[in-house]
């Protein structure tokens, strides 16, 4: 392969592939938050013995902090390249240029990781007392007679997660790169 066609292959790659906020702005992303949401809702946690609430805990810990890092990457990757496109073309050559690519992506893998385990020892910190409420909303619905409690706790989850999302979508920019604030 020559290297005007490898490149050729690669531009259209790495104009969409960096950049998630397409997706997270997305109705469908919408969407499949407020279906998780509602599905993890559920999933009765005092129906389980220690043991396994621990490792549900972890797991939803796991997952939120996972997905937390990858979004923090993403959007240092994005605000990187916006910074670095809005400076026009680089004098210093493209060496520099890929140079501060490659810091760019080692420092956001960091900030990454860093994120996401921040993210997850909150969310397993926080599960207990998640989980407290959880069983008031479950003994509050089933005293007043309500027949399916965990199907109307979803429902409720699901509808709270997308209104959240709407709420996030709409709201203005606040990254100082993107509005050049």
């Amino acid at each position: 392969m020559t290297a005007d066609r490898a490149s050729s292959t690669v531009q259209p790659l790495q104009q969409h592939g960096s950049d998630c906020s397409h997706w997270r702005e997305s109705t469908t992303a919408g969407l499949v938050q407020a279906a998780l949401t509602g599905a993890a809702t559920l999933v009765d946690p005092t129906t389980f013995r220690p043991a396994t609430r621990r490792c549900f805990r972890a797991g939803l810990a796991l997952v939120v902090g996972a997905l937390g890092g990858l979004g923090w990457r993403s959007g240092f990757r994005t605000s990187f390249t916006t910074a670095a496109d809005a400076h026009g073309p680089d004098p210093e050559g493209t060496e520099q240029r890929q140079s501060d690519a490659t810091a760019a992506r080692r420092a956001s893998t960091l900030g990454a990781i860093t994120v996401g385990g921040l993210l997850a020892g909150a969310v397993y910190a926080s599960a207990a007392g998640g989980a407290a409420i959880d069983a008031r909303i479950h003994r509050a619905l089933t005293a007043r007679r309500v027949a399916r409690p965990r199907a109307v706790m979803a429902v409720g989850a699901a509808v709270l997660s997308w209104v959240l999302f709407e709420l996030e979508r709409r709201s203005p920019q606040t990254d100082p790169v993107r509005t050049g604030r």
